[in-house]
């Protein structure tokens, strides 16, 4: 689980790099991979790091459920790995929008806040499913 949540946060911090550096490209910077190597690097750590938490996060709550129900549905398992994530995704996303407060139009960093806890939860929760439907199939 934390090797598939490791790999989804890298390509998902290398997208949130392109995608952030696509408006740029277009008025010529960012056109070759000298320019955007740095910055690539940097989101793929970043969604390593990202995905190593939230995967901790989803972890700790399939624990915390299996000691109150140990025969949860698959459904049920999926949902408290998603919402698991997303809980550990809480203080990245506090502090994206904490930054955006002191800023004129703070809806992007709100957006991204959201954004964040969003992808956390779906990730978290298709990554389950995903296993779960792998180990049922033998």
């Amino acid at each position: 689980m934390f090797l598939i949540a490791a790999g989804v946060g890298l390509g998902l911090g290398v997208l949130a790099v392109l995608w952030m550096f696509w408006p740029i490209g277009q008025d010529g910077y960012g056109s070759s991979l000298g320019e955007l190597g740095l910055p690539l690097a940097c989101g793929a750590i970043a969604g390593v790091l990202m995905g190593l938490i939230c995967c901790s996060g989803a972890h700790a709550a399939l624990e915390i459920q299996a000691a109150g129900k140990p025969e949860a549905s698959g459904t049920r398992q999926s949902a408290a790995a998603g919402l698991g994530a997303a809980v550990a995704a809480m203080l990245p996303a506090v502090a994206i929008a904490a930054m955006g407060l002191g800023d004129t139009n703070p809806a992007p960093f709100l957006g991204t806040a959201l954004g964040l806890l969003v992808v956390c939860f779906a990730a978290g929760s298709a990554i389950l499913a995903g296993l779960n439907c792998c180990t049922a199939r033998g």
